[in-house]
């Protein structure tokens, strides 16, 4: 466990907090199908004190059936892409938690966080906004860039270029 709380501090996702008014605790869970334990940080203590975020996703169908009839396409998974959203100053001590080694708090959004996948949604949709429906469709933490064969590799490129850490609140 140490040595996974080292990682987390080596790559900067989350830092060693002194003084905080929001603490939560560390869980341990049974992985199904593998003799190991899952370490999660139980955030149901500041989850009921957020705001819901009514944010509202595309129909999975709905995003199918823009995508279909093109030549090309790339699909990107955002595999822990709520890592690459950054909490507010503010609200960064809001994540912290406690074990034997110390209390640490998230420089960007935890797992297990209310609404961590509709504000990743969100994040994709205002970063893509001028090319959502017309070259690319978000579900969740996926996009698919779709074009013509020729355009696809400059549409990618641009796509990327989008991609950058965004600030968002926690209320």
């Amino acid at each position: 466990m140490k040595k996974e709380i080292d990682k987390m501090l080596s790559t900067w996702l989350i830092f060693l907090v002194d003084e905080v008014e929001w603490v939560s605790l560390i869980i341990i869970q049974d992985k199904k199908d593998i003799i190991e334990i899952r370490v999660c940080v139980d955030y149901r203590s500041l989850n009921n004190a957020y705001v819901h975020d009514p944010f509202s996703t595309l129909f999975s169908d709905e995003g199918l059936d823009n995508v279909t009839g093109n030549e090309s396409y790339s699909f990107i998974d955002g595999f822990f892409g709520h890592h690459q959203v950054k909490n507010t100053d503010e609200d960064k001590k809001k994540t912290t938690f406690t074990m034997e080694w110390g209390s640490y708090a998230y420089h960007a959004m935890p797992f297990r966080l209310k609404d961590v996948p509709m504000v990743f949604s969100r994040t994709l949709i205002s970063t893509f906004r001028d090319y959502i429906h017309r070259l690319l469709e978000v579900y969740m933490d996926d996009w698919t860039i779709y074009s013509l064969l020729k355009k696809h590799s400059s549409l990618s490129i641009i796509m990327f270029d989008q991609c950058k850490p965004m600030q968002i609140p926690l209320n």
